[in-house]
């Protein structure tokens, strides 16, 4: 996994401490090297990398031993219950931006202008100058908080669960008796998102689900129907939508795989995560519903089907993911998009890096200065 070769990852250490034995060589290996070129540059100078040996699908060397993956995306469509929360708390992170403006932090209160990653560097900036004692900062630090948070909890909705957005806000619920926040405070006496949390908790009483939990099911018993021991993983972005998961699909031999570290819900041990992976192998279970530390790292035999619950904006992650299935024979992947929501951003955002990968990777060989001695992959014999 070279592509995790930044920052204070280990594997920078490791090739530093290495490279001192002039003697010695280092093969560096990655599926997904990535897309940005400043990033593959920066991994093959902690890496010590000289040369870069690129081997994608249709190369002669690669294609004999690589099987198909049939790919599938299944467009679905939110229910109107689901429309109108989203409406009443889009409302609420309308309201927000418009206090953000009139501060003078942001210029346009178009909440698809404004991304998770744009909203973390407004809030970054204004850390910045916490010290200056300036009122508007401090406030525009809490409203920029509360519309994080906003998004949040449609991102939910969107594209996971009711359970998922209603564990969420009953926690927010929860806080805002014993905390100061006034992020939090402001969040539980705002008019719109008091309707929506009460339309939320009126749709979970009522049974009403995102439809993608119905179309897992159908799927499900499609595929175990066909074959009895077939291996199926489940990509959720988002560890408090697994226990709805599971619930949907009681009856099938499914379990969680989840990491170490836990902010929601139990985490689990590594003896725990062998014995999940090694069930999935011995076929005492169908499937593992994961989150993203299934992506890499493991030894995860190849499966039948892998669905992505949701797609990730990033062609590492994706890549990363459908490599689970397609090992040994002819690989499924099937990808879960809500219309009209974030699903379909992260969707063409990932497709669009995937395919600027090669272009990143050829300009950074090009660049880089070869040693004499260096040996290429094609050089090796047996």
């Amino acid at each position: 996994e070279a592509h995790r070769a930044t920052g204070d990852y280990a594997y920078v250490s490791i090739a530093k401490y290495f490279a001192k034995i002039k003697t010695n060589r280092i093969l560096a290996l990655t599926a997904s090297p990535g897309t940005d070129q400043d990033k593959i540059k920066e991994i093959c100078a902690n890496l010590h990398i000289s040369n870069i040996e690129l081997r994608n699908k249709t190369h002669p060397e690669v294609e004999p031993f690589v099987k198909p993956i049939l790919t599938k995306y299944e467009f679905i469509e939110l229910p109107q219950e689901f429309k109108k929360i989203k409406h009443h708390l889009e409302l609420a992170i309308k309201d927000r931006l418009i206090i953000l403006k009139q501060l003078g932090f942001i210029k346009t209160t178009e909440i698809k202008s404004l991304s998770k990653k744009a909203l973390l560097r407004i809030q970054g900036s204004l850390r910045s100058r916490i010290n200056e004692g300036d009122f508007n900062v401090m406030k525009g630090l809490s409203v920029t908080a509360g519309i994080i948070k906003l998004r949040h909890a449609v991102d939910l909705l969107e594209s996971e669960s009711i359970s998922a957005v209603n564990s969420y806000f009953s926690n927010i619920w929860a806080s805002s008796k014993t905390t100061n926040v006034k992020a939090v405070k402001n969040i539980v006496s705002d008019f719109h998102v008091r309707v929506a949390y009460r339309m939320i908790q009126e749709a979970s009483e009522a049974g009403i689900e995102h439809p993608k939990l119905q179309y897992l099911r159908r799927v499900f018993e499609k595929v175990v129907s066909q074959k009895r021991d077939a291996k199926i993983l489940i990509f959720t972005e988002f560890r408090s939508n697994i226990d709805e998961i599971l619930k949907t699909l009681d009856g099938f031999l499914v379990e969680k795989f989840v990491g170490q570290a836990s902010t929601v819900g139990k985490g689990m041990t590594q003896k725990q995560q062998i014995e999940r992976i090694q069930m999935l192998k011995n076929s005492e279970i169908n499937g593992l519903v994961c989150t993203s530390v299934a992506e890499e790292g493991l030894d995860i035999p190849s499966v039948d089907l892998v669905i992505f619950y949701s797609p990730v904006p990033s062609a590492i992650r994706s890549i990363q993911r459908r490599g689970r299935t397609g090992r040994q024979s002819i690989g499924n992947l099937i990808i879960l998009i809500a219309k009209g929501t974030k699903d379909e951003i992260y969707f063409w955002v990932s497709k669009r890096q995937e395919q600027g990968m090669d272009y990143a990777i050829n300009s950074v060989s090009k660049d880089l200065v070869k040693k004499p001695e260096q040996m290429k992959i094609t050089d090796i014999k047996e």
